[in-house]
């Protein structure tokens, strides 16, 4: 480990801090390639583009769920190597993850562009939506070893003890993306053409950055020829087999909420849903930053046997992560309108559809954040099973039942509280399970 950060024996208020803050800032910025791109797309482009882009989510959400469930897999299997002083198993675990991600990259990109029209109709593009949606998907493609690597590449550093380098350089491919959606949409009015390649190109920079440091002497984990055990590739599927359940379940929900969104209101729903999604992507990204921030050192204790610090540092992590819910559950109740004013102009129906149904969508920010920080606690400590139903309840089993069945009972508005019923009930489950896990190491 970094001689500066003993992520065993050091203050754990500290160490929260330290790799939580970074994180968080790193997750928002990450979100902001998103949000950024639909608040161009929105102002540039109009409801049609916010249209188009959230028809497309469920096609992205595959890809970040299998580059995840790697990284996140590959990361706890590197994180309690170290925590056991292991390298040599470290550095193998980083091997084989970087390599598998390597090769989902090159078939995602031929793939892509071999069935392009049959997915993009696939995805409920109409005649309006259809030429939007393909461009978009082409670029986007074009750059997913990127988006696949790049992640796992920040996760090994920051496992290493280097928190804000990873900040630092994710943020500068943010703040290239603000750039370049500037030029490409507004200036040249290259549309959802244009915010494809803004996202591309802003997203390959944290991965050049990243990759010169994991081959440079400061970096603790190295590239070496992978040896491909069984045992070490179940466990890292297995590991993160939650997170791609969650992932790869938002855009199966996504592509049914379309579905309900568009038999019930027509693009004009989805153009809302579009953009009630770029907000609640931010305010995720506090949640999600906390979680894998957290999940090195997490790991690395268990590895260490050192409940009592995992205890005390989850303490800070679910405060924190009520704290958030709370008040982005407040901010979006004072604000929706103006908040939705970001994305449209001269819309007064969309408008008055978004503002009204984000403030109802948003009660579950409340018991979010603590669902999330479970679901990745239980990863981070190799209980995939549990990580994994949370996620499922969450994402998927209860998600698809209130779909389907409060539009029926409730109507309009069952539209809208379909995450905030989820979330509640997911709650129960979480907490049952990490009380249970607390009275496991009472003593």
């Amino acid at each position: 480990m970094n001689s500066k950060v003993d992520m065993g024996r050091m203050d754990i208020k500290y160490l929260f801090f330290k790799f939580a803050t970074p994180a968080v800032i790193s997750s928002i910025i990450m979100s902001l390639y998103t949000i950024i791109d639909g608040i161009f797309i929105g102002r540039g482009v109009g409801s049609v583009g916010l249209a188009a882009v959230n028809l497309a989510m469920p096609f992205i959400f595959f890809i970040s769920a299998f580059s995840i469930m790697v990284t996140i897999g590959g990361g706890t299997f590197i994180g309690v190597s170290l925590g056991q002083k292991n390298k040599e198993n470290a550095n193998n675990a980083f091997s084989v993850s970087f390599f598998i991600l390597v090769i989902f990259s090159i078939l995602i990109t031929i793939f892509t562009n071999l069935f392009l029209n049959k997915i993009t109709l696939f995805l409920k593009a109409d005649e309006i939506t259809f030429e939007h949606l393909k461009n978009y998907l082409k670029i986007l493609s074009y750059f997913s070893f990127a988006f696949s690597i790049t992640y796992l590449l920040e996760l090994s550093i920051r496992s290493q003890g280097y928190p804000i380098f990873a900040m630092i350089f994710t943020s500068t491919g943010a703040i290239f993306n603000i750039f370049l959606d500037y030029i490409l949409v507004i200036k040249y009015n290259l549309g959802t053409y244009g915010a494809a390649w803004a996202t591309g190109i802003s997203q390959f920079i944290p991965f050049i950055v990243f990759f010169i440091f994991i081959l440079s002497k400061k970096s603790i984990i190295k590239f070496k020829i992978p040896k491909f055990q069984k045992n070490m590739i179940i466990k890292i599927f297995y590991n993160g087999s939650s997170e791609f359940l969650s992932q790869i379940s938002v855009g199966i929900t996504t592509f049914l909420y379309n579905w309900v969104l568009i038999k019930n209101l027509g693009n004009i729903g989805v153009s809302a849903y579009s953009i009630i999604s770029y907000i609640s992507v931010f305010i995720i990204s506090f949640i999600m930053g906390i979680s894998s921030g957290i999940a090195p050192i997490i790991s690395y204790n268990y590895g260490g046997k050192n409940i009592k610090r995992i205890k005390k540092l989850m303490k800070y992590a679910v405060i924190t992560g009520f704290m958030i819910g709370i008040i982005s559950l407040i901010v979006v109740l004072l604000f929706s309108e103006q908040i939705t004013k970001l994305f449209i102009t001269n819309n007064v129906e969309l408008l008055k559809i978004t503002s009204e149904a984000n403030k109802v969508y948003s009660i579950g920010f409340v018991l979010m954040g603590f669902n999330i920080i479970a679901s990745s606690f239980f990863t981070a400590i190799t209980d995939a099973k549990t990580s994994i139903l949370i996620s499922s309840l969450r994402t998927l089993i209860l998600f698809i039942i209130n779909l389907l069945i409060l539009p029926i009972i409730i109507g309009y508005w069952g539209l809208w509280l379909v995450v905030p019923i989820t979330e509640t009930f997911t709650f129960f489950y979480s907490t049952y399970k990490y009380k249970k896990f607390k009275l496991k190491y009472e003593n």
